[in-house]
């Protein structure tokens, strides 16, 4: 939105009219504003004897408040994997506030809050399987350092093609790639504190 136009501007454009130094129109080319605002000037000031720029209306009120941008970070805070629509519905059953999924869309990003998540197997949080890990992890400080030997794979199929290019809008970025399956090949390591030892 542009700036209103200074106080000074508007006291000269005022000055010369009550002098008149010419019409509403001639005023408007002098100044070199438009016609229309000499005029609501003119009438503002008739009316009120103000001439000041009017304040900023501030446009729309947010609908969500500080503390319902809160709820929202403890809704996902109590349960990760909620979706938008979810996110709404209980928004609107606990604060009586409906929004959309856009606005919730909008609103997850104003609280930094990306979707990811990382899986990890159930089991590892029983009793026993803790118990297990305790007794690897001393037993593995009975083992000199010397004795390891870790062992690594990685694979690879040489048919292999990036398969996103950027181009300009409404072309389309073009590549070749084998028809047929290419050939898989893998990697074995041994790596050792002398170093790697076998592949």
């Amino acid at each position: 939105m542009p700036a209103p136009y200074s106080a000074d501007l508007r006291q000269r454009i005022l000055a010369a009219y009550q002098s008149h130094e010419g019409s509403q129109r001639e005023l408007a080319q002098r100044f070199k504003v438009s016609l229309s605002f000499v005029r609501d000037l003119l009438r503002r000031y008739r009316e009120s004897g103000d001439i000041k720029p009017k304040g900023h209306g501030g446009g729309n009120q947010p609908k969500l408040s500080a503390v319902h941008l809160e709820k929202v970070r403890h809704l996902v805070e109590q349960n990760s994997d909620l979706f938008l629509h979810e996110l709404c519905e209980q928004l609107e059953a606990q604060c009586g506030v409906s929004v959309s999924v856009t606005t919730m869309h909008r609103v997850v990003g104003q609280l930094n809050l990306s979707v990811k998540k990382t899986l990890t197997a159930s089991e590892q949080l029983s009793d026993r399987v803790k118990q297990l890990r305790f007794n690897y992890r001393d037993w593995s400080f009975t083992v000199a350092p010397r004795n390891l030997v870790f062992v690594d794979q990685a694979g690879v199929n040489l048919a292999l093609t990036r398969l996103r290019g950027r181009s300009p809008k409404r072309e389309r970025a073009h590549d070749s790639t084998p028809r047929n399956q290419g050939q898989n090949v893998s990697l074995l390591g041994a790596l050792s504190m002398e170093g790697l030892v076998a592949t």
